[in-house]
């Protein structure tokens, strides 16, 4: 085959890249795996007219193009965010002005040291088991077995993009929900924290409670100022908290003790709700971009699917 004249490079690359798990299969070698020879003779290609060809690489380049975008506009606000963040957390916010207070080498006497470092003269430090209720969902640390049919068993990482995926969880036996819910209940605003495994990456929860929670998290039910401690749990301070207990001991787990012995801003309500607005603010555009980029995901999905195994057929007189 003259691949020059009888196929577009970018469209071979697509192809090869769409059947990367089938050549993944066919490695062989007990040493270093590696792909069998005769790869290029067992491998088909199937492949329209030029015209086609480049048209369908067209298409697949432009939803390429339009993904790359919406991953630099996440990691744009999520770099933003972070910076936020970092500001809200050692400066707080001024409720005269409704700005960050300046830093305390421009300002020391706005600021006191506390077990955080410096912080605003109004702010106190407390532990977080001040301000939350923290429930072991599942006492035994057990995860219960598989069960078909079964009821969502939710961990962290079924929680993509704000949302509950509840069509990926593992499904256990019906009756884990039932004993679940005697023990607690879901409410709006609460929040999972990893234990085992993943350690931290706090997710909100949905309602209602379909789900029972896995033995790796543990639930996290603020009094009050959800927004704040959830935003607080997920900032750089308190990832430094957790790298510093995790290394005290020779167990890789962060159990209810430790959660309950994080160090907590207590901040005035008026100036928490100005830090919750900002922080709602930052977090409703990352999570509109993420839906978005699993949209263009799942179309990309979909036209791979559809134009490289030829299932529909492009005209090149069409415009994308």
């Amino acid at each position: 085959m003259n691949v020059s004249s009888e196929l577009v490079p970018e469209y071979l690359f697509r192809v090869v890249d769409f059947n990367y798990d089938w050549i993944q299969g066919q490695r062989t070698g007990t040493g270093v795996p590696h792909v069998p020879k005769d790869l290029k003779t067992i491998f088909k290609v199937n492949y329209p007219p030029l015209p086609q060809q480049k048209k369908i690489s067209k298409i697949i380049s432009t939803v390429d193009s339009v993904i790359e975008k919406t991953e630099s506009a996440i990691a744009k606000y999520q770099a933003i965010k972070q910076g936020l963040m970092h500001d809200l957390f050692t400066r707080g916010i001024d409720v005269n002005t409704g700005k960050l207070r300046p830093t305390p080498q421009e300002a020391p006497d706005l600021f006191k040291e506390s077990a955080l470092g410096l912080i605003p003269r109004d702010w106190e430090v407390d532990e977080l088991g001040e301000f939350i209720e923290a429930i072991d969902p599942q006492p035994s640390h057990r995860t219960p077995p598989e069960f078909h049919n079964g009821t969502p068993y939710l961990g962290i990482n079924d929680i993509q993009n704000g949302e509950v995926q509840l069509s990926k969880c593992r499904l256990v036996n019906p009756e884990v929900l039932i004993e679940h819910k005697k023990r607690y209940s879901i409410s709006e605003g609460d929040i999972i924290f990893g234990k085992i495994g993943t350690i931290g990456s706090p997710k909100r929860l949905s309602l209602p409670q379909s789900y029972s929670l896995s033995a790796n998290v543990i639930l996290i039910k603020p009094f009050r100022n959800k927004d704040l401690v959830y935003h607080y749990l997920n900032s750089k301070n308190v990832e430094n908290q957790i790298s510093r207990k995790i290394h005290t001991t020779s167990q890789p787990a962060f159990g209810m003790e430790k959660i309950r012995s994080l160090l907590f801003f207590n901040i005035p309500q008026i100036e928490t709700n100005i830090l919750e607005k900002k922080l709602n603010s930052i977090d409703q555009k990352i999570q509109t971009e993420q839906q978005a980029l699993a949209k263009y995901q799942q179309l990309k999905a979909g036209l791979l699917q559809d134009l490289l195994t030829g299932r529909v057929a492009v005209s090149v007189e069409e415009e994308i």
